[in-house]
């Protein structure tokens, strides 16, 4: 190098013609360094590490809607992604997915059928000509109600399962290549009027503080009375139309789900069951799937 004060060229700390120390150069150089740089205890630069692809949000994100839903909620946990409400949901969501598939695989058809005929009579009574009780406006939740909740989240379960078999079966026939439009339309009046039933037998569910679980459960149902609605119209009049509203209620059927797991968990803790409790109760699997 050489001297910045008399141009000498040497090797060391000091100039060995006039003396001039070199260790200012250094500190400038340190002071010109931006803030963001690392050094190591040689005070040597290391490369600022970023974090891995698989912690970021977006990649979770396209894992839990778009890939693999299991390792994207098993990154969201990880990585404690969004807030805690929004990650029991999409738990639970899940847990409600896996138990639906189990559900629909258990069930056969004549269980179905029995299910239906046992529960034409009541609903025949609940017609146009007779208006529905609705719930009163000052129906209240009672701490500790936990037996009577616990029988009547069984009796709209049960109701959801039930209505959700016959959408599994309406859905698949939809998706089946080369199904015939009779075959079509019969199986879409059938879960039409199915849906009908089980939306009319929610009513009969009675409990305290049971007024927004029933009314999710409800909706839920009735879009999917909507899709078969929509279905059987499209194969008789042919209008794209009825196509098009039937695909858009499919598209929002999750968002109905989510609102059903959300007011079912609401109302079960305000009976007096603990949040763990009540998620047991909800999805006994989101356990193993959260450790």
């Amino acid at each position: 190098m050489y001297c910045r004060k008399c141009g000498f060229q040497f090797e060391g700390k000091f100039c060995p013609k006039c003396g001039e120390p070199i260790a200012s150069t250094s500190t400038e150089e340190s002071a010109q360094k931006p803030s963001s740089v690392r050094l190591d205890v040689n005070g040597a630069e290391t490369p600022t590490i970023k974090p891995p692809v698989y912690s970021q949000t977006w990649f979770i994100v396209l894992m839990m809607f778009c890939c693999c839903f299991p390792v994207g909620l098993f990154l969201m946990w990880k990585y404690k992604k969004f807030n805690k409400p929004v990650r029991i949901i999409l738990t639970v969501l899940f847990a409600f997915g896996v138990i639906i598939a189990i559900t629909n695989g258990g069930n056969s058809s004549t269980e179905k059928n029995v299910s239906s005929v046992s529960q034409k009579t009541e609903v025949n009574n609940i017609t146009d000509s007779q208006p529905i009780e609705t719930e009163k406006e000052t129906e209240t939740t009672v701490v500790d109600n936990r037996d009577a909740a616990t029988e009547a989240d069984k009796q709209i379960y049960d109701i959801i399962m039930s209505a959700e078999a016959d959408y599994q079966t309406l859905t698949k026939i939809i998706s089946t290549d080369g199904v015939s439009m009779v075959d079509l339309y019969d199986a879409a009046k059938t879960a039409e009027n199915n849906f009908r039933i089980y939306w009319g037998n929610i009513d009969s569910v009675k409990c305290d503080g049971i007024k927004e679980y029933k009314k999710a459960a409800k909706d839920y149902i009735l879009n999917m009375q909507s899709i078969a609605s929509s279905t059987k119209k499209y194969v008789d009049k042919q209008k794209i139309q009825d196509l098009s509203d039937a695909k858009a209620g499919i598209e929002n059927s999750t968002n109905y789900a989510i609102l059903v797991v959300g007011a079912r968990l609401e109302f079960l803790t305000a009976s007096g069951f603990s949040d763990d409790e009540a998620m047991q109760i909800i999805a006994p699997e989101s356990e193993a799937a959260t450790e």
